[in-house]
This record gives structure tokens, sequence and C-alpha cells, in this order.
């Protein structure tokens, strides 16, 4: 009950935090999409930049990624972009895509966020904090899987009940 509502509030959290210095603690909050690292869980409410101290991917902006430097420290790290760039910036979890959208893999080790699509034909279309209901994605209030497809997982890994492998 309580991750729904840190849920329901994490939008008007990062209005707040937008304005206000860094949080010197960062408050857990549910993900949609459980970050693929084993060594990661929830998302953070207030998203660090590039070159900052994290534990978990979900600690860091959208573009960037938790990943030891040469000292062995983690800290978010800014994804590389090949060209052509993506039409938004890479993604290394679902926490750090906005809304309904989910960091869409598609085969790579990173992703893109993608709004479900409309209408839809299986819950795989929908992302996964959404179900498709009758062709079109519908609410799901959880508990949220890691995933419900492949396409929500990295290279290399695969969706097995609701886990990327």
């Amino acid at each position: 009950m309580l991750r729904r509502f840190a849920m329901l509030i994490k939008p008007l959290a990062a209005l707040v935090l937008f304005g206000a210095a860094p949080a010197a603690c960062l408050m857990g909050g549910p993900d949609p999409q459980e970050n693929v690292e084993a060594d990661t869980d929830e998302a953070s409410s207030a998203l660090l930049p590039a070159g900052s101290p994290c534990f978990k991917d979900c600690q860091c902006e959208l573009g960037t990624a938790c990943r030891a430097n040469a000292s062995g420290q983690k800290v978010c790290t800014t994804i590389p972009v090949f060209s052509p760039p993506p039409p938004t910036p890479p993604c290394a979890a679902t926490c750090q895509c906005s809304g309904s959208e989910t960091c869409v893999f598609n085969g790579g080790t990173y992703g893109t966020c993608q709004a479900p699509k409309t209408p839809c034909s299986s819950d795989c279309d929908c992302g996964v904090s959404k179900r498709c209901s009758n062709g079109t994605c519908a609410a799901d209030f959880g508990p949220y899987p890691q995933c419900r497809c492949n396409k929500h997982c990295p290279s290399g890994k695969t969706c097995v009940s609701g886990l990327c492998q």
C-alpha cells in the first residue's frame, strides 16, 4: 500500500524537488520495471546527473546509467549514443521514463522510453504498468513485473515469468 502511495506522489515530488537543491538522501519509489541489473531495485524520487555516485540505474537521470568508473566507484555515466542518435535519450531502466512509458530495449544494451501502443494486441504492447484489454492499454495496479515480454529486457536476456533472466 505504501509503495502505491509513493507511486502516486512521485510526479508531485519530482516537481517540488526540481526547484530545490539535490537531496542528500534518496527516497525510494516503485518502478514498473525493476532495474534489470541484479544490484538494483527501486526508482529514486530525485534523479542524479552524470558523474554523481550511485548504486543503481534508477538513481540516474535519463541518458545515464550507473556504471563503475576506472577506480571501481559506481557513478552515473552518460550512455554512449551512436549515429544516428535516437529520438529520445537512451534509458537503462523503465524507472527513468516518465508516466506510463516503458524502457524498450529491442535487443540492445540500452533502450528508449516508449509510450504504450494503442491499439494493442498483447500486454507486450502496453509496457509493464498496463494490460491489453479489448485492444486498448488499460491501467494495471500492480504488482508490476520486471518485464512482460523479451523486448522489455536487455540484449541476451529473456522474460521468464515476469523477470529478465
